[in-house]
């Protein structure tokens, strides 16, 4: 499949971690049956967007940019910043508890594993008053343990830049993940176009998409250049209805 698609070890990588959390805790004892589900699952979406920029493409999910993934970087320096400018001795034995939870869980993580508990807690809370935290103001209270807790300046910075990158890290890792299925699943339809449709064996899932109107990258997916004048001749009121 990648060799058709002919994409790099990375996409690869990444479609076997999508194809083992999708199928984490299912006894599966035939690959050939286990990759055929995952990808049929998806055939539909591959199929109805074949064009490689809608996969995983910052620019076509968010035109204007997102600052989340130019954060990702800056979640090491941040954790140090931050644990560094807490405000231990104003916090009680519950929340310097799970502070320390928090800093111990953090390196552990790795994006596109689930957050640690520990982890979770702390960037949901933040999420909560994420507007609050980017307002610039000097001061901010945020809860943990069911009390508040104050932040000034320099510890608050640090909660966004570590809240920003843990976030922003788990975009990155989604949207490589994303063009990994992507390669996979144009790998999988060139060579089933190859072996299949070309030998004349379409299935009626592949009839349906001749016949209804769609893009030119949609038809060329299915009949590798063979466009309208060939939907024409099999559905000629269709086109006449197109026309």
């Amino acid at each position: 499949m990648f060799a058709a698609a002919g994409e790099a070890a990375a996409a690869q990588r990444e479609f076997i971690e999508a194809l083992k959390r999708a199928t984490l805790g299912v006894e599966k004892k035939r690959l050939a049956r286990l990759l055929d589900e995952f990808l049929d699952e998806r055939g539909n979406t591959f199929l109805s967007e074949p064009e490689a920029w809608r996969w995983g493409a910052v620019g076509s999910i968010w035109p204007e940019g997102r600052p989340w993934l130019a954060a990702a970087g800056r979640r090491g320096p941040a954790a140090a910043e931050r644990h560094t400018a807490l405000p231990w001795v104003a916090l009680n034995e519950k929340q310097g508890a799970r502070l320390h939870d928090f800093f111990a869980a953090l390196p552990e993580w790795s994006p596109g594993a689930p957050l640690p508990g520990a982890v979770n807690y702390l960037v949901g809370n933040a999420l909560k008053i994420w507007h609050e935290l980017n307002s610039g103001a000097a001061r901010v209270e945020m809860s943990i343990e069911r009390k508040k807790v104050a932040f000034e300046a320099r510890a608050r910075d640090a909660l966004v830049n570590l809240v920003a990158g843990t976030v922003g890290a788990e975009l990155g890792r989604s949207l490589e993940r994303t063009r990994g299925l992507f390669a996979a699943r144009r790998g999988d339809e060139v060579n089933y176009h190859a072996a299949v449709r070309r030998a004349g064996r379409l299935t009626l899932a592949d009839v349906l998409r001749l016949l209804l109107p769609g893009t030119e990258e949609q038809v060329r997916a299915l009949s590798s250049g063979v466009g309208e004048g060939r939907r024409a001749a099999v559905d000629p009121l269709t086109a006449r209805r197109e026309v």
